[in-house]
């Protein structure tokens, strides 16, 4: 019934995210915080809509609840080829994201270029994507295990299970364990979107002041200023 209202007509903005990739967006219960979503609900204060933010538990879940009109919107959504025929993405991209490469904090591994990752086993997050390029060579290339969430990551790297991890930068910065190293901070660098699904009314109604307001929260350093504050709120918490 939800679904099928919110096919109708938009007369609110159900937003979801990534659970657990701070400083963008991480759970609260049954809700998120964190830089991506204080972003959007700027821009639904602006545009006078009312907003509810879903955790939804998982990345990959968030991605399906869009997909299926469960909920309106999803934000921190890299563009990818895959994702074309299923959202609506906002431009531009809220923030620049770059992607780590993790392993034991004792490992020796050097990291070269994305050819140093061939003929190791790799853990990396369901539902993540790194852009066209890299997703292609991951694909062709790479030998690597989906698991859940960056935790997940992190343990099968410490349990021996893959040699190296696959996380957002800011995310493992702001929560790996110590017993992880980063081996190279940006592998690839990605922009961070809010996008829409196919079949949300809150597209027609919303993406372009939405667009013409992220371009200005960019320039005038508010996404910055919302990046640092959560950055270091979710450090605080830790």
């Amino acid at each position: 019934m939800h679904a099928l209202l919110s096919a109708i007509v938009c007369t609110k903005l159900i937003l979801t995210g990534h659970p657990t990739y701070p400083p963008v967006a991480w759970a609260e219960g049954a809700t998120l915080h964190g830089a991506g979503i204080r972003v959007v609900e700027r821009l639904a204060k602006d545009a006078r809509i009312p907003i509810v933010v879903v955790n939804e538990g998982s990345w990959a879940a968030a991605q399906s609840a869009v997909k299926s009109g469960k909920a309106n919107a999803i934000v921190g959504l890299y563009l990818t080829h895959a994702r074309l025929p299923f959202f609506d993405y906002v431009r531009p991209a809220i923030a620049d994201d770059p992607s780590a490469v993790v392993v034991r904090a004792d490992d020796p591994f050097v990291y070269k270029d994305w050819n140093s990752l061939v003929g190791r086993r790799g853990a990396v997050s369901a539902g993540e994507a790194y852009g066209h390029a890299f997703d292609a060579f991951m694909h062709e290339h790479l030998t690597t295990t989906a698991v859940k969430g960056f935790d997940g990551v992190y343990r099968s790297v410490l349990d021996g299970q893959s040699e190296y991890g696959l996380v957002g930068y800011y995310a493992a910065i702001s929560g790996a364990p110590p017993t992880i190293r980063i081996a190279e901070k940006n592998f690839v660098t990605e922009g961070l979107y809010l996008a829409f699904g196919k079949h949300s009314p809150c597209a027609a109604r919303l993406s372009a002041a939405f667009s013409t307001d992220i371009a200005r929260l960019i320039k005038d350093g508010t996404v910055r200023s919302l990046f640092d504050a959560s950055l270091a709120e979710y450090r605080a918490r830790r």
